[in-house]
Formats: structure tokens, sequence, C-alpha cells
């Protein structure tokens, strides 16, 4: 009887292992800093024994990545992604590093780059720290190797922070200065802060706030003068007591510390302009709420744009809102500018016949708009989330004592001016989405029927609510020519003004001068044009 065992060959079970040649290999060296690279010929020396290994082995080199500095602390180098990447898309053997440090110090997730690479048929394999990491011994060799790395990275971490803490107690700041102050090199050892030009500028801003001027009119100042800051960054900088020669960080929490640095402001300044007197708590203090004057810091003087406060004369009875600023002194009785106030509401009173038609009109468009928005309001967070992502790897590098104080500040400027402050200017822009607007449309519509009725009848939280709701950006009243706008009104109260003067058939000039072509209006077509 014939054998018949052969027949059976092609039916056995195969091995999961991948069938790559161990032939092929590709090198990756690394150095941390730029100085490095330059000064030492790490580069050369990794990158040469590199190649004397893969000629003894028997390799054959088909790519080289690295041969530039970057930090092995986390893994999301450049040069570290195009070579994974590379050795996931070619039939590649192993991967060759003069020393496991070289490749990763980021612990964990190096030892899981590792094991992938293993399931994928690639090795890693370091000159210095030869292992087969193919057996179960010699994965954990290598395993034992990445966690030192990690270790020592750790290590060195926490000599930097104490380096900085003991720094920040001698009065030195460490890291990128706040807008306003340059680091200067007097020598390799010694580097100080000045005042730049920029913050004598933000000196006059502080000024400014010490005599109640609002911080958004101190910004457009400073953007007159050439100094762009945010709205939310100008409040950041007058609650730092930096600018006044003192210095915290999150390093020594709780710690004031006096500086080194020139102060731009005295303290009795910075406690003034953040409203701070002496013998009481620290903080804001809130005065009492007067419901006589609701429209008190929302009205602006319209001589110099400073937002009005509220008194009584209390011989007479009588409330009057008034001008701090001392080249002014404007004084105006409540009972005028409310009336007045009243007025100007009756121009956004909705007719009864338009709620049906613009609320179907404004349900409409907002679903339109949702529609392009939502995609770039999460395009522009995610570009917000790098950006902030490359600050702070930025930031331990210089910790870690991987690039200098000029590079450190050099590039942390690149990324905020070309990557973290548009992304934030956009997202502002954004907003959180129009998700909310289709309601807020239909209560603008409610409370638009009756403006001024329900703005005198409403408590004062309820006043408030309502004249930041029709006006966003204020009002400025001019004693001579009444009361006026200084900026656009929420641009539903704005479409309701002009629908509602067109439908009243009112000929004469209209609040807001219609002199745009509305987005909100469709295209002559075949069909009527309508609103």
């Amino acid at each position: 009887m014939a054998n018949l065992t052969v027949h059976f060959h092609a039916f056995a079970k195969q091995g999961n292992a991948p069938q790559v040649e161990l032939t092929s290999a590709v090198i990756y060296t690394r150095v941390s800093t730029k100085e490095q690279a330059d000064k030492n010929h790490s580069l050369d020396t990794q990158r040469r024994y590199c190649r004397e290994y893969a000629v003894r082995k028997d390799y054959t080199v088909v790519a080289e990545f690295g041969g530039t500095y970057e930090s092995a602390k986390g893994d999301e180098r450049r040069e570290f992604k195009q070579l994974l990447d590379y050795v996931h898309r070619h039939r590649v053997g192993c991967i060759i590093v003069y020393s496991l440090d070289r490749f990763s110090r980021s612990g964990a997730n190096a030892i899981g780059i590792a094991a992938e690479l293993r399931k994928a048929g690639v090795a890693l394999e370091s000159v210095t720290q030869p292992t087969d990491a193919r057996t179960s011994a010699g994965e954990l060799f290598q395993n034992m190797g990445l966690s030192f790395s990690h270790y020592d990275n750790q290590q060195r971490r926490e000599k930097a922070v104490t380096g900085m803490r003991e720094k920040l107690r001698r009065g030195c700041w460490v890291g990128r200065p706040p807008l306003g102050y340059a680091v200067v090199h007097a020598s390799k050892e010694e580097e100080r802060l000045v005042i730049t030009a920029a913050g004598h500028k933000l000196r006059q801003a502080f000024v400014w706030k010490a005599a109640q001027v609002p911080n958004t009119e101190i910004v457009r100042r400073l953007r007159v003068q050439g100094v762009a800051i945010q709205l939310s960054n100008l409040t950041t900088v007058f609650c730092n007591p930096f600018y006044c020669g003192l210095l915290t960080h999150s390093l020594l929490p709780g710690e004031l510390i006096p500086s080194r640095h020139p102060a731009l402001i005295s303290q009795e300044m910075f406690l003034q302009v953040n409203e701070v007197r002496p013998g009481k708590q620290p903080g804001y203090e809130v005065s009492a709420e007067v419901p006589q004057v609701p429209l008190k810091q929302h009205v602006r003087c319209g001589k110099c744009g400073t937002a009005l406060t509220g008194y009584q004369v209390k011989a007479k009875g009588l409330w009057y809102y008034k001008c701090n600023t001392k080249a002014c002194r404007v004084n105006i009785s409540a009972k005028t500018l409310h009336t007045q106030f009243e007025e100007l509401l009756a121009d956004y009173t909705l007719p009864d016949h338009l709620i049906g038609p613009l609320g179907a009109q404004l349900a409409a468009v907002f679903a339109q708009l949702n529609q392009g928005q939502t995609q770039q309001r999460n395009d522009a967070q995610q570009q917000l989330r790098e950006a902030k992502q490359k600050l702070e790897t930025l930031e331990e590098r210089f910790v870690m004592g991987e690039i200098t104080g000029a590079q450190f500040e050099k590039y942390g400027t690149k990324i905020r001016a070309e990557q973290l402050t548009p992304a934030q200017a956009e997202a502002q822009r954004l907003g959180t989405g129009l998700s909310n607007l289709a309601e807020l449309g239909a209560q603008a519509l409610q409370l638009a029927v009756n403006l001024p009725t329900l703005w005198n009848n409403a408590a004062l939280n309820n006043r408030r609510r309502l004249q930041n709701l029709v006006f966003p950006e204020g009002t400025g009243f001019d004693k001579k020519n009444g009361l006026y706008r200084t900026g656009r009104p929420n641009v539903i109260f704005e479409l309701i003004s002009e629908m509602s003067a067109v439908s009243k058939g009112q000929k004469k000039e209209l609040p807001v001068k219609i002199d745009r072509q509305s987005n909100w209006v469709g295209p002559l077509g075949i069909e009527p044009r309508t609103y």
C-alpha cells in the first residue's frame, strides 16, 4: 500500500509569526539638545557604532532616521513617528539603536511600543545592551532597560525642579517672563529681566484700570499703541503680583517671594487695581446692589468712554449717574437716563403679527448655520489643544535642561504667535456653538413684544440681564444728544429693529443703518423676495 502521508502536508497548521527575513534593518539616532548635536558629535558616534553592529550581524541597513535633537520623554517626536510609520509600511526585520534610552525614555509607553513591534515581527536591538527580546528573559531585560531610562529621566526632572524652587526662593524668575519683560543675558551664568517697550505701555494700563476704565476700552487703547492682548489675558495681568515685584509660582504654592526684577507698578497701585483695601480680606470688594441705578457700569460716558457709577443726593432723595474721570465729571439724572433708555428699547419692540414669521426665519437660519460651524468649532478646539500640548512639552524640555532659556523663549514665542493665539481667537469667535441660539431666539421674540415695560417693571437682576441681552457691548450716553449705542446690539434684536421699522413704514433714520445686504435674505429668483 502506498504511503499517503506526503499528501497531507498542505493541511498542516502554519505558525503565527510573520514571515519576515531578519536581514533588513533601520537605524535610529538621537540627542536631546541642539548643543549636543552641534558640539560633541554624539550623533556621528551613534551612527558609526550602529552601522558597525549591522555589519557584524550581517544586516542590510535600508534606512536611517533621527540624526537630530528630540526629547525622548514623550513619543510624539517627528523623526520617531516617521521611523514607526516606515517599519509598519515596509518589511523591516529590526530597529538598531545605540542604547535603549536613545529609543525612548517614556517607560511603560516605550515598553508597549516595543511589544507592538515584536508582534509585527520587528525587533528592537541595542548596540550597548544586546539581548534577544524574542525570549522571555530577553524581553524582561529589555523592558527593564526601558524602565530604567524612564526612571533616570524622572530623577533628572526632580533635580531640575528642586533647582528651580531654590532659584525662585532667591527672587529669580524661571521660565518665560510675563508680558512686558524680556530676558537679558549679562553673562553665561547670569541673566536678568528688564522692562520692554510693551511693559511701559502696560504700566499705563494699570493707571487706566485704577481710574475704572473698562477692560474692553483698555484693550482697545493698548492695541492702538501696538500692544495686542486678549481681554482674558488682560485680566490675568491685573491679578499677577509679578508686576509689583512679588513672585508666585506653581512650584511654590501659597508663597510670595520678593523678586529681583524691576517692578512695573507699586504694590499700592496693584492693591488699588484689584480693589483691595488695607485691613480687609484680599480679593474683590463687592458693593451693595442699588436697584435705583440699574444702568451703572452698563452705560458709558459719551465724552471719555468711562463706565458710569451711581450715587444719591440724600437731601433731595434723588439718584444720579456720574462719570468719575477727573477731566469729565458728567452728572446725569437717573430719571432722565432711564427715560431715554426706555425710548431706545422701544426701537426694538416687535409687533405681534411678526412673531410667527420671524420665529420661523430664525429657526431656519440657526439650523443652517449650525451645520457648518460644528466642524469649525471642533477643528478650532483641536488646534488649541495641540498648541497647549506643544507649550507643555517645550516647558518640560526646558525644566529637564534639554534646551536653553533662549531656545525656550524663541520657540515658545513662535508657538504662541503662530498657533496658540490664533487658535484662541478662533475658538472665542466661534463660541460654544449655535445649539442654544434657536431657543434664545424664541425667548427674545417673546421679550421683544414689550421691552420698555418689561425693563421698567423688572427687579434689578432681571433688568441687568435684559439690558445686557439686548446690548451685550453696552451703551453710551451723550448729555447733549441723548442716548446712543456705541456697539452693535444682539443680532436678533438688530433684525427685530429693522423688520419692525419696515413693517411700520417708518421713514426716519433707523437706530441701525441698513447699508448692508442681510445674510438672512435669500437671493432673487423665481419666488418673490421675502425676509
